[in-house]
Parts: C-alpha cells; structure tokens; sequence
C-alpha cells in the first residue's frame, strides 16, 4: 500500500496589528492589517487586490511587550496564495501571503 503524507496545516492565531506590504515590483509601500498569522503565512486585510503567485515584501511592526524585547519589526519576503476579494464596493480586499523568508530588525527607539 502506498503511503501518503497529509500537509499539516499550521496553526493560526487572530492577531491584529498593523503591517506594509508591496509587490517587489513596486517601490510604494501599502498600509494593511493583519487577521491572522501562523508560523507560514499571514491573512490581512489589503488596500488592493494582488493575483495569486505575486511576489510581495512585508514589514510587520512587532509591540515592545513581546517577549519584553524592544519594539521590533519583522521583514518577511513571501508569496501572494489566496484573495478573497472585497464583499462590497466600500469593504477592503484581505489577501493570504506564504512567508517565505523573515529577519527581525530591531529599532532604535
């Protein structure tokens, strides 16, 4: 019998914070928000709709109280996977991203 192994799913926690993001064939960056994010990938919601497969930096800002660390941001590299577009004309686009690649960078506050 053939064996078959099941991608696990990893798991998600709803944190909201603030991010940028911007396809790494842009220079502007773009403010969103994350929904959720698990240790491969985020969901936030977006100012525009990206396609599946699209390149993207983000650049989430860490609070201080984490792990009583300065304030930190966190310079991912990913992939655009999903789009759930917006429900109504006024209502915002959420994306999902693979995280790819991360640094922490630390500031100098």
């Amino acid at each position: 019998m053939p064996e078959f192994s099941v991608k696990s799913r990893a798991q998600r926690f709803p944190v909201r914070m603030d991010m940028r993001y911007r396809s790494r064939s842009e220079e502007e960056w773009r403010d969103g928000t994350t929904a959720n994010i698990s240790r491969s990938g985020v969901l936030f919601k977006a100012q525009n709709l990206l396609e599946p497969g699209t390149q993207v930096e983000i650049i989430l800002a860490l609070p201080a109280e984490i792990g009583g660390e300065p304030a930190a941001r966190v310079a991912c590299q990913g992939c655009i996977v999903r789009t759930l577009p917006p429900e109504s004309p006024q209502a915002a686009p959420f994306l999902a991203a693979e995280i790819l690649d991360y640094r922490f960078v630390r500031d100098n506050v």
